[in-house]
């Protein structure tokens, strides 16, 4: 196999496809906004339990925007290219379990709070798994994968509806609901604004970082009335 058809098998393409010149540019500017921004929510966390979730919030974030970035800058060689596939879908489960850890610290206690850090890290190490050893699944698994870890914590949702305010609550599912539509133009390729530009994957990468971006703010507003 050519270093192109790897390349292409990497990334799900054919070595044809024409690369959209915003390819990369959305994580790559998300990631530099971010690193600076958990900074600042760590710092703002007044206990030991808190800093640390925040640590692990920015960093599953953090991790997910930069290996995004770093795979889809189109300066990786073949072998690169075709290991870094694998990392990258990885941690978008990383990021989303990382933001569940962040909102559970500041806003449950107890056994709902284990019971949903259970659920979603467990659903995550097995996302992971099917990413890691099955690459070149079909869109439409890789989509599911994250659609079920990303609402596996509804398992909980009663504590969650009764410790957030109606604003939090909507940010909260606003974000997951970017998250789920991201997922499905992941997977049908739809929309598909400008192949030359800014393609299908570019919408998914935005939908992506808007999430991160309310919830973020999700758990600003939770560390601010702490």
């Amino acid at each position: 196999m050519t270093p192109n058809a790897l390349i292409a098998d990497a990334e799900g393409s054919t070595p044809t496809d024409i690369r959209p010149s915003w390819r990369g540019r959305v994580h790559r500017y998300a990631v530099i906004a971010f690193v600076p921004a958990f900074v600042v929510l760590v710092a703002l966390a007044d206990t030991t339990t808190s800093r640390l979730a925040m640590v692990v919030y920015g960093a599953g974030v953090v991790t997910m925007l930069g290996v995004s970035a770093v795979y889809h800058s189109g300066r990786l060689g073949a072998v690169w290219a075709a290991r870094l596939k694998r990392l990258d879908h990885s941690t978008i489960l990383f990021g989303v379990t990382g933001s569940y850890t962040g909102i559970c610290s500041l806003a449950l206690n107890g056994t709902p709070e284990v019971t949903m850090l259970v659920v979603v890290w467990s659903a995550a190490v097995v996302g992971t798994a099917i990413r890691m050893f099955w690459l070149h699944a079909p869109r439409w698994v890789t989509a599911t994968v994250y659609v079920v870890v990303g609402w596996s914590a509804l398992i909980e949702i009663g504590p969650i509806m009764r410790a957030l305010s109606a604003a939090d609550t909507t940010l909260l599912m606003v974000g997951g609901g970017l998250y789920s539509a991201g997922a499905a133009v992941y997977a049908t390729k739809r929309p598909n604004p400008s192949v030359q530009h800014f393609g299908f994957h570019e919408v998914f990468h935005t939908l992506v970082v808007a999430a991160a971006v309310l919830h973020f703010i999700l758990v600003v507003r939770l560390i601010s009335s702490a």
